[in-house]
């Protein structure tokens, strides 16, 4: 069982809480982390109540991914949703929608993180085997089209400067 230990009171957006009149980024960093807190929470209980490996304590790690993504904590949502779609796989399968959901996030992350080549590959399976099992006119598709599109321009901009910059050329 994976059980996400969270100690409020030493968060680092503990000072919002507290009357400190940070503004509107103040409460949305104090809403984001309660938020966190509460998928955790949700977590810890279905890992419990239910089974690690029961489809609603799925969705609950992959609500727990996207917490930490929404907080900028990148990196803790990438490691989480690489956890999330072992899981996914094994138990629901690699062609499930659920599955094609942390495929896709997990690419979002990976991007985010600068590993631009590897979520070009991740949102191109992703597709591939969507449009195989959905169809091509699925509304995911678009999604899954849209991530790709991104990474990939964003990919090809970086190997032109690359090659630039190994030819000697300015930028």
């Amino acid at each position: 069982n994976t059980v996400f230990q969270f100690n409020y009171s030493n968060s680092t957006d503990d000072w919002s809480i507290h009357g400190n009149s940070g503004g509107k980024a103040a409460s949305t960093r104090s809403h984001n982390h309660l938020k966190l807190f509460e998928l955790a929470e949700t977590l810890n209980f279905r890992e419990r109540a239910l089974d690690p490996e029961h489809p609603n304590t799925l969705q609950s790690r992959h609500s727990m991914a996207s917490g930490f993504y929404d907080m900028g904590r990148v990196q803790e949502g990438r490691s989480a949703f690489e956890d999330t779609l072992r899981f996914r796989e094994r138990v629901l399968s690699p062609e499930h929608p659920d599955t094609f959901d942390s495929r896709n996030n997990l690419a979002r992350g990976y991007y985010n993180l600068g590993r631009v080549s590897e979520a070009v590959w991740l949102h191109e399976e992703t597709l591939i085997t969507r449009e195989r099992v959905l169809g091509p006119e699925h509304p995911d598709i678009l999604h899954s089209r849209e991530f790709l599109d991104a990474a990939t321009a964003h990919w090809e901009i970086i190997n032109h400067n690359d090659r630039r910059s190994d030819s000697g050329t300015e930028l």
